[in-house]
C-alpha cells in the first residue's frame, strides 16, 4: 500500500512520462559551489549546499516549483526526465530527485525586503535564500515522495535544477553542475580547516604565557614582602 501511494504521488508530480532535455529550455548555468571552498556550511562529509538563483523568469509559463536531482556518476548519461528516480521507489538509483522547493519570484526582491518606521522606533527584515542543502535525509523517515538522503564522504555529485509552471510540468532545466566533491569525515570535529599548522605555535605560546605567569607572581610577591620590611617606621 505504500509503495502504491508513493508512486501515485510521483505520477500526480509529472514524472511518469519522460521529457527530454533536448525540448526544455536551459537556463544560464547557475554559480554551483565549488570544490575551491573549504567553509563548513557549504561543504561536509555528508552534504554540500547547491547556489540556487535569486529569482526564475519563463517566457510563456510561469515558473512556481524547482525539483532538485543528484547524480553520484562521474558524466551523467541521463538525456531525460524519466531516468531520474526517487530514492523512495528505487533505493540504488544513481540518478535521483532529492526534493523540490518553490520558486523564487523576480519581484520577490521587493516583496521580501520590509521597512517600516513608527516614530523613533524602526524595523528592517531583509530575507535572503542562500542555497539548497543536499544530503539531509534518512529515507526511512522521509515524508516522500523524495528523499534527500545523505550524502558518502569523499565523493563526488552533481546537482541539476528542473523547473515546473504552473501545471507542474517540467518546462527547464539548468543543466548539471561540475562535481562536487564531499569532504573526508562524518564529523564536524574532524574536519580539517587548515589550522593545523597552527596549532604548534599556539601551544607553544601557552606554554610560555603559563611560565612567565608563575614566575611573576611569586617574584611580584617577594617584591611586595621585601619593600615592606624596608619601609620605615612611622
Amino acid at each position: 500500500m505504500k509503495m502504491l501511494a508513493l508512486l501515485c504521488l510521483v505520477a500526480v508530480a509529472g514524472l511518469g512520462s519522460a521529457v527530454p532535455f533536448s525540448s526544455l529550455t536551459t537556463l544560464p548555468t547557475f554559480n554551483f559551489f565549488g570544490n575551491q571552498t573549504r567553509m563548513i556550511g557549504n561543504r561536509l562529509g555528508r552534504s554540500f549546499v547547491a547556489n540556487i538563483p535569486s529569482c526564475i523568469s519563463g517566457a510563456g509559463y510561469t515558473p512556481t516549483s524547482v525539483l532538485v536531482a543528484v547524480s553520484t556518476i562521474a558524466v551523467p548519461g541521463v538525456t531525460d526526465t524519466d531516468a531520474i528516480k526517487s530514492l523512495l521507489v528505487v533505493p540504488a538509483a544513481q540518478v535521483y530527485y532529492a526534493g523540490q522547493f518553490k520558486t523564487v519570484p523576480c519581484r520577490a526582491a521587493r516583496d521580501l525586503l520590509q521597512v517600516s518606521n513608527k516614530g523613533l522606533s524602526s524595523s528592517f527584515t531583509l530575507t535572503t535564500v542562500l542555497g539548497y542543502q543536499v544530503g539531509t535525509e534518512d529515507c526511512a523517515a522521509a515524508p516522500g515522495p523524495y528523499c534527500n538522503q545523505a550524502l558518502q564522504p569523499s565523493s563526488a555529485y552533481r546537482v541539476n535544477f528542473f523547473i515546473l509552471d504552473e501545471n507542474n510540468a517540467t518546462r527547464a532545466y539548468t543543466g548539471w553542475s561540475d562535481p562536487i566533491s564531499t569532504l573526508n569525515v562524518t564529523d564536524v570535529v574532524d574536519l580539517d580547516l587548515g589550522l593545523s599548522g597552527r596549532s604548534g605555535g599556539m601551544v607553544t605560546i601557552t606554554v610560555l604565557l603559563a611560565v612567565a605567569l608563575f614566575t611573576l607572581v611569586p617574584a611580584l610577591i617577594a617584591a611586595l614582602v621585601v619593600g615592606r620590611e624596608k619601609s620605615p617606621l612611622p
